[in-house]
């Protein structure tokens, strides 16, 4: 039996437990027709916060439930009684600061949950009780009632306070009596108002959290209005639809087609708002299904299609979400990739009790090939029991086999993001522009996110989880950022807010399995510019920069590579087959360097041979740096930089490598003399290369040629020749390019395939032109398709 099977919270819908009863063991909810409706969501809502009932002689469910009892403990332990106490923890002082309310919320459902689960310490213990109700009535007496004025951060009023507020009165229902229960309707009901969730300015995560304050509260308070309400806003019934979590959007907040996530107007936050967008539907979904308020939009495939199309990209071996789609969640301590990823990986799998078969195998499928390939634990730190008895629910079912690792090209237009995915290893790539900004800073943290959005370049390798998840960002220099051109000059802080790109310019062309990514960079004081290119083949990534030109009085430098080494501070660095000292301190500039391999992590070809600088160094920061709520505990991590030095104001400067990833150091060497491809152009007009007669890859940054193409306005540009086609891909990302003509000297047959965008306009024996309609297609590849000749 699943550890959940007698619990309801995670039963599917009717419809789709019905169609699973012979493969899942779960009941249905007319199991339950015995308790009223707002009792059975109260009920599904306290399984899922304490795990139902599970198996505690598991050593996994054993340790996590340990960890709850640790965690409840020393909170009671500092837990201040005083009759005349002015704050619950002290930590917390003063309690009238929203976030710090709205943390010690948090904290009182952190022992209640404990108090409610079997077999932990503090099970049903009557003294711990009365210290929780203690505390609930003291927060609503010192700060938050139906009588408070709002100060500092909404969301703690509106979303994060109530959501622990509700928890809390579901696991202590019995016990609240009617004066709190009172209490708790008339605070919801004045902070998450009816008219709060019909504002159209609420969208994306913070809807679905508001959402589920707004059902949880009909439940706990016996108000069907309430539950109907949350339901319909989930779909956002009163506002015609526009900010329905079931649709698509073209502009602002939400899901895009092409697989983008956007919250804040202008952050890419697939592993953040995203994740908590997933989890709210998916949990919404399960509280009311088989209810009176059941969710039937006709467009729930918008979230299930969200599994492949926006989670699955970033979700790397280890369930590690991808921190180039954290936007300042990364400043976050206590919120690294692999508690993003857990969290997303729970949400899939309580997605998938709620959906028809073939689906719900499908999302166990790619569950399963993540965590067997990385290794991963059932029992993270932060995850709930609920959440480790999903995973091992996944694991173990015998009807579903570990997914292949995803290999394809995925360049996502409406967020300023690639990602290159290979069977063992994975290249993100973070862009910015006029339209996504380059990080944002909000609460005072990210505040060092200076360069994030400039082309920073993660690389993530089979075996090794921890490169940005393990003290990388608070440790990292954060003027050398793997891939970015920056200049030296010392920066403040950041302040609160977006920090947009400069330019129109970001983004790229996909053409099957491969693609091009260019940026147009211009610093954030216009001091700086440069043309950088990104070009993604087989089993390399091709790195090109021209019209470098700076009028700052730092030096200005390109990071190649910037490792963390907490696997092995000695791993074995050769540079044109001589190894190099393995000592931190070491530092040494190769003026003719041809290549370079780092041990465990690949080879790296230094193209144009206009010279590399390689250090090891030790690196101390701390998160206070990156956030001001952060600890001022030292973390020291091993770095190896490898860096391109153009000098104080240079004009016109380039560079040109290549990384090559898992390559052993005799691949390394063997390609630095047979690359396998040929750099065209690197120039400020043309970026190209080409991967023998099969891949055409370029940046056309003004009209231009280069190899077998011509091109009349600026554009990404790929041609591709295998299996008897020839495919040619095209793209405006700076979307400013109505009509674009192209030449292709090849001949080809007849059309198999076209967008609608692309026609021909004339042939020759040789060659044919193209023109492309790119008006309105943001960015977004359009392509045609020809039989080879």
């Amino acid at each position: 039996m699943s550890p959940l099977s007698r619990r309801t919270f995670l039963a599917s819908s009717s419809a789709a437990a019905a169609a699973a009863a012979a493969s899942l063991p779960v009941l249905t909810p007319q199991a339950f027709a015995a308790e009223d409706d707002f009792a059975l969501i109260r009920r599904r809502w306290a399984d899922w916060l304490t795990g139902g009932e599970v198996d505690i002689a598991d050593p996994d469910f054993a340790t996590k439930l340990s960890a709850v009892s640790a965690t409840a403990a020393d909170l009671l332990g500092k837990l201040n009684t005083s009759p005349d106490r002015e704050y619950l923890w002290e930590e917390l002082s003063p309690v009238t600061d929203s976030a710090n309310f709205r943390i010690s919320y948090g904290w009182l459902l952190g022992i209640t949950g404990a108090w409610a689960t079997k077999g932990s310490d503090q099970y049903n213990d009557d003294a711990i009780a009365q210290r929780i109700l203690e505390g609930i009535d003291f927060l609503y007496a010192k700060v938050y009632n139906e009588n408070a004025t709002q100060t500092g951060n909404w969301w703690d009023w509106q979303i994060g306070s109530p959501n622990s507020l509700l928890g809390i009165s579901v696991l202590l229902y019995d016990r609240l009596g009617v004066d709190r229960l009172s209490a708790v309707d008339r605070t919801i009901g004045r902070w998450v108002p009816a008219t709060t969730l019909d504002g159209r300015s609420l969208t994306g995560a913070n809807r679905a959290s508001m959402c589920r304050v707004a059902v949880l509260h009909g439940a706990v308070a016996d108000r069907a209005e309430r539950i109907a309400h949350g339901r319909d806003a989930v779909s956002d019934l009163s506002g015609g639809g526009e900010n329905s979590l079931f649709g698509y959007v073209e502009s602002d907040d939400g899901f895009y087609r092409d697989g983008s996530f956007i919250q804040h107007h202008y952050i890419p936050y697939v592993g953040s708002y995203g994740v908590t967008l997933l989890e709210g539907v998916a949990s919404l979904m399960a509280l009311l299904s088989g209810t009176p308020w059941q969710i039937t939009d006709p467009d729930l495939n918008v979230i299930t299609d969200s599994v492949d199309k926006t989670f699955a990209p970033f979700l790397a071996d280890g369930g590690l979400m991808m921190d180039t789609v954290r936007g300042r969640s990364i400043s976050r301590e206590a919120d690294q990739e692999d508690r993003a990823g857990y969290n997303a990986i729970s949400s899939i799998l309580l997605l998938a009790r709620g959906v028809d078969d073939a689906t719900a195998a499908h999302c166990r499928s790619l569950v399963k090939g993540w965590f067997t390939r990385g290794r991963m634990s059932y029992t993270h730190e932060y995850a709930n029991m609920s959440q480790v008895a999903l995973l091992k629910e996944a694991i173990a079912d015998p009807a579903s086999s570990a997914a292949k690792p995803l290999d394809a090209h995925i360049q996502m237009a409406d967020s300023d993001r690639v990602v290159h995915r290979r069977a063992t290893w994975s290249v993100a790539l973070s862009l910015s522009s006029k339209r996504i900004a380059r990080c944002e800073v909000t609460n005072r943290e990210n505040l060092r996110g200076w360069y994030i959005g400039d082309g920073m370049t993660y690389l993530y390798l089979p075996g090794d989880t921890g490169q940005f998840n393990t003290g990388f960002w608070p440790s990292v220099d954060p003027y050398r950022l793997p891939g970015t051109t920056s200049g030296l000059e010392p920066r403040e802080q950041l302040p609160n807010g977006y920090h947009m790109g400069l330019t129109d310019w970001a983004g790229g062309v996909a053409i099957g399995r491969y693609g091009a990514a260019g940026l147009d960079q211009r610093s954030y004081d216009e001091k700086l510019t440069a043309k950088k290119s990104w070009f993604f083949l087989e089993d390399a990534v091709v790195m090109l920069g021209a019209g470098i030109t700076s009028t700052g009085s730092a030096g200005v430098e390109t990071t190649v590579e910037n490792r963390n080494l907490r696997l092995d501070e000695t791993a074995k660095l050769t540079i044109d087959g001589r190894g190099c000292p393995t000592g931190l301190g070491w530092e040494e500039t190769y003026s003719r360097a041809r290549w370079a391999h780092l041990e465990g992590v690949g080879g790296y070809l230094f193209l144009d041979r206009k010279g590399i600088t390689a250090r090891r160094l030790e690196r101390t920061g701390t998160w206070r740096d990156l956030t001001v709520t952060g600890t001022t505990v030292p973390i020291t991590k091993p770095y190896l930089l490898l860096s391109r030095e153009h000098g104080v104001g240079p004009v016109g400067d380039s560079y040109a490598y290549a990384l090559l990833p898992t390559a052993g150091s005799l691949e390394t060497r063997i390609r630095s003399a047979v690359p396998g491809f040929t750099v065209l152009s690197n120039t400020a007009a043309v970026q190209a290369l080409s991967a023998g007669r099969r891949l055409f890859l370029a940046n056309f940054w003004s009209a231009g040629s280069a190899g077998l193409v011509d091109c009349q306005s600026p554009a990404s540009v790929a041609v591709a020749r295998e299996r008897g086609l020839v495919t040619v891909a095209v793209s405006d990302p700076s979307r400013t390019t109505e009509k674009l003509t192209v030449r292709v000297s090849l001949p080809v047959g007849h059309v198999v395939s076209r967008d609608d965008t692309v026609a021909v306009t004339r042939r020759s024996a040789g060659a044919v032109t193209l023109c492309a309609d790119l008006a309105g297609t943001r960015g977004h590849t359009q392509s045609i398709t020809f039989r080879a000749v």
